[in-house]
């Protein structure tokens, strides 16, 4: 006790007349064992002024005593011993053994020995029963039980700075050469201010930071020579300098110094460390296991080196100076890696598994002897590769007469290539051959010139658009390089044989966005959809361009892309779409057709009396003599219905609606016909402006539409003929505001000629004095369409290779027809009717389709125009009597195909004028 109060008395005296040596030594006297060190207001007040070799010999004093008790400590023995078996054996088991009687059996037996000196030099096996004495052994504890056997147990040293507010660090240094632990434990935070420095030597202590508050406690000097338990809970540490060594004979620093170099490497050592953040600016050099893992965020570390035995656990991982690993094992980072500017990663075949982000923006280097199946960098996220002005991309070195396949970085998402902090290679073919001058093989690199890559003078092979490249070098060993999306690979043979592969599109998007987004990209633009989105990236010069684009665009996204190539692609080809606004304009002119021959064909008796008007109109009339009968007068007036003239004129609208888009129609359509000896003839002209609107393409197209029709009538059969040409002046816009696929925008011309003639009998069943007629009928019809060729002109003519291109086409369609008529005349000249009609395409002959070209150099045909369709349509129209001789008229028709989408519907009004 003398020697402990001799140091508290000096480090008090720095508070002068305030507190003098009696004021001491009454305190103390009044001080047990005990009660000092529970005193821990005081010990923690004094600590911060008590420099690391005085606490050493506080606790020597105190573990002499402990060891070997004088007589004025016997009556703290009870009390220190059931202290002892507290920390010793655990609190369940001390109350266990309290309830069975036995501790103060076990503190009896103590005191009969002479105190801990005699359970020391015979051991615990002399003081224990014999139920824990088999509970030590079951857990290989069995050795404190012989003599002697507590001496590596009592020789750890547990020091504490408790405080119920902050623990307050200033300017102080601690050594630790006991293998125990250095425990700072605040209510509130810990604070370390100036010029710190902890030292573990010998023996692998702990370093603990406990507080309820978050504390960042910043250490200057942190040097553990046998490893080293840091656990800070939710602190972060940051330690400037220092150097912790794990599981070597020979610490390079303060090791030597502090301990005799063994001849037998240690073992069982440890670094671990529990924080929130961690970092460590001096170096680690470890043969054994480190654990990083318990760093909630990150771990920083300055230089770490990994022996042949060593292992490495961490969370997130940065490194700000170096690490050469190695290591046997495989250095496992669960989260990011980072390895920042100026800083070098050297590592050989072991490598590193990282689960999250590979962040390299230091030298990268690979010192490889032997070839292996794995990856060295395996990453589990993206990766970044960054050279600049000092740093290469990667180092490669590898044994000259070593030959293999090396894929030296691969990560499950992009890796992004750049040099003096921005991202390239993506952008242009040139920017993407020159990281391969980037990388340095064995000391030695490719040089990118105005004539691209050289090694040694002569030129580089280029291979697959640059995926690979190889090179002879002075060892005569042929050397290839693959800089791909999501890996580097490098493969060394004795042979020109490439065993490098390089990865094709399809294989690209079912490893980035999966099996389904290839099958829904071959569902929505077929099976050529991937070929053309190839021809696009490929237009991009980079490599790169086209998985980096994948990397960021969803499966939507290729498919809405498909599918508007394919869409363009019909339109360009089909004559389905190119005569879209001829079958609306025919389809509108049929309807009036079909009205006019409805009100021509009227017998009903509204229409004989018009006989009997004629008459009431002449009585009272006087005629010329010059007229020899009356009766031809009479006759001139009552067939006046039967020989007059007609002329009309409808505006016309329609909308078509077929698979892949719509159309629009608006004109005009103007006619005349007349009732001539049993058969009515008619003509007509009309025009129509129309447009049609698909995925990505806008048409414009002006058409003129002229023909004839006509109706015999034998008793009450009914034969129907016409004939019509229409001829169309178009004009397309591909127009696309997607940025990948608004290259292809262009537009093209073409015209369009087309003849459709058509023959119908029906047979006319009257009901209501014949003012009500049904007719079933039959009829086929014949339906030619040419176009001319097209040439499309590019809005950027760099891309004239997607240029449209079609040779001149033709098509021929024998449709056969049934039909049930419904007319129904009233008030004299008023009528409705209804057409139903069913049609079957019985012959189709399509030519030039195979001829269109697009997207590739290929000739392509997606869609032959061949395909047969059924159709049903339905016409409906009627007129009444607007004054005297003027009529106004109107008409609707609908035609809907079955087996695919071809929708017209259009509808007209207009007047009619009879003289």
């Amino acid at each position: 006790m003398n020697e402990i109060q001799n140091i508290i008395s000096q480090k008090l005296s720095i508070f002068g007349n305030f507190v003098t040596p009696s004021i001491i030594e009454n305190y103390l006297a009044k001080q047990s064992l005990k009660s000092m060190l529970d005193d821990k207001g005081l010990l923690n007040f004094i600590g911060g002024y008590i420099d690391a070799s005085e606490i050493s010999s506080i606790l020597s004093v105190i573990l002499k005593d402990i060891t070997n008790p004088p007589t004025s400590l016997q009556k703290d023995i009870g009390v220190v011993a059931n202290d002892l078996l507290n920390e010793f054996l655990g609190q369940d088991v001390v109350k266990k053994l309290e309830s069975q009687g036995l501790v103060s059996n076990i503190i009896n037996s103590i005191i009969s020995q002479g105190g801990l000196s005699g359970v020391y030099n015979q051991g615990l096996g002399s003081v224990l029963p014999p139920s824990l004495q088999n509970a030590l052994k079951e857990n290989d504890l069995g050795a404190l039980l012989s003599p002697r056997g507590l001496h590596d147990f009592w020789q750890k040293g547990y020091f504490n700075f408790l405080s119920d507010g902050y623990v307050f660090v200033n300017n102080s240094s601690f050594s630790n050469a006991t293998g125990g632990s250095l425990n700072f434990v605040a209510n509130k935070s810990i604070i370390f201010n100036g010029d710190n420095t902890i030292d573990f030597s010998k023996y692998q202590g702990a370093l603990i930071f406990a507080s309820n508050g978050v504390s960042n406690i910043n250490i200057t000097t942190l040097n553990a020579t046998n490893g080293l338990s840091l656990n800070a809970g939710l602190n972060n540490v940051s330690v400037q300098k220092g150097e912790i060594c794990i599981n070597l004979a020979n610490c390079p620093t303060t090791k030597n110094s502090s301990s005799a170099n063994s001849s037998v490497t240690p073992t069982n050592e440890t670094l671990s460390v529990r924080a929130n953040n961690f970092t460590f600016l001096g170096a680690i050099a470890s043969n054994g296991a480190i654990d990083l893992s318990q760093v909630t965020n990150n771990s920083v570390i300055g230089t770490l080196n990994l022996n042949e035995s060593a292992t490495l656990q961490a969370n997130n991982l940065t490194i700000t100076n170096t690490f050469n690993n190695a290591s046997n094992s495989t250095a496992d980072i669960n989260g990011n890696f980072t390895l920042n500017q100026q800083a070098t990663l050297s590592t050989n075949a072991s490598g590193l598994n990282v689960m999250g982000n590979f962040n390299s923006y230091g030298n990268l280097v690979f010192n490889l002897s032997h070839s292996v199946s794995h990856a060295i960098i395996n990453a589990q996220g993206a990766a970044t590769i960054m050279a600049n002005d000092n740093n290469p991309l990667i180092q490669f070195n590898t044994s000259s007469k070593e030959t293999g396949t090396y894929t030296l970085i691969d990560s499950a998402k992009a890796i992004y290539y750049g040099y003096n902090n921005q991202i390239t290679g993506g952008s242009s073919l040139d920017n993407y051959l020159k990281l391969y001058a980037l990388i340095d093989i064995n000391g030695k690199h490719m040089v990118m010139t105005d004539n691209g890559l050289t090694y040694n003078g002569q030129a580089v092979s280029v291979k697959d658009g640059g995926l690979v490249v190889g090179f002879k070098d002075s060892q005569n060993q042929y050397i290839y390089t693959s800089i791909l999306y999501n890996k580097v690979k490098i493969a060394v043979s004795n042979d020109p044989i490439n065993n490098l592969q390089a990865p094709t599109l399809k294989q690209y998007i079912a490893q980035i966005q999966g099996v389904q987004s290839v099958d829904s990209i071959d569902q929505a633009g077929g099976n050529q959809a991937i070929n053309w989105l190839n021809k696009i990236f490929e237009t991009k010069g980079s490599p790169l361009f086209a998985p980096y684009y994948l990397e960021s665009h969803s499966t939507k996204d290729l498919t809405t892309i498909a599918g508007d190539i394919a869409n363009t692609l019909e339109v360009i080809a089909n004559p389905n779409f190119k005569n879209d606004a001829t079958n609306i304009l025919q389809i509108n002119t049929y309807t009036q057709q079909m009205s006019r021959l409805a009100k021509l064909s009227d017998t009903s008796t509204f229409a004989r009396s018009d006989f009997l008007e004629r008459l009431e109109a002449l009585k009272n009339k006087r005629f010329a003599d010059a007229i020899p009968n009356a009766m031809d007068v009479i006759l001139k007036y009552s067939q006046r219905n039967r020989v007059k003239n007609n002329v009309w004129a409808t505006g016309v609208g329609g909308a078509s609606f077929i698979s892949g888009g719509t159309g629009t129609l608006y004109g005009i359509n103007v006619g005349y016909d007349r009732f001539i000896k049993g058969v009515i003839v008619g003509g007509y002209a009309a025009y129509g402006y129309s447009g049609f609107h698909a995925n990505i393409t806008q048409s414009g197209s002006s058409n003129v539409n002229v023909g004839v029709y006509s109706r015999a009538f034998i008793k009450r059969s009914e034969l129907t003929m016409s004939l019509n040409e229409t001829w169309g002046y178009n004009k397309t816009f591909i127009n696309s505001y997607d940025p990948l696929l608004s290259i292809i925008n262009q537009s093209y011309r073409y015209d369009t000629w087309t003849t459709d003639a058509k023959i119908n009998y029906g047979y006319d069943f009257m009901f209501k004095d014949k003012s009500v007629i049904f007719k079933p009928q039959v009829g086929l019809s014949y339906y030619y369409i040419g176009l001319s060729g097209l040439r499309g002109i590019m809005d950027d003519p760099i891309y004239n290779q997607f240029r449209a291109n079609a040779d001149p086409n033709k098509k021929s369609i024998l449709t056969i027809n049934f039909a049930l008529e419904s007319r129904h005349y009233f008030n004299k000249n008023s009528y409705y009717f209804v057409i139903a009609d069913v049609g079957r395409d019985l012959f189709i002959n399509s030519m030039g389709d195979k001829m269109v070209r697009f997207i590739g150099n290929n000739t392509l045909s997606y869609r032959d125009g061949g395909r047969y369709n059924t159709f049903a349509s339905i016409i409906t129209g009627g007129e009444i009597r607007l004054f005297k001789t003027f009529y106004v008229n109107a008409g609707i028709g609908a035609r809907f195909g079955l087996d695919y989408k071809d929708i017209n519907i259009t509808g007209n009004i207009g007047m009619r004028y009879a003289f």
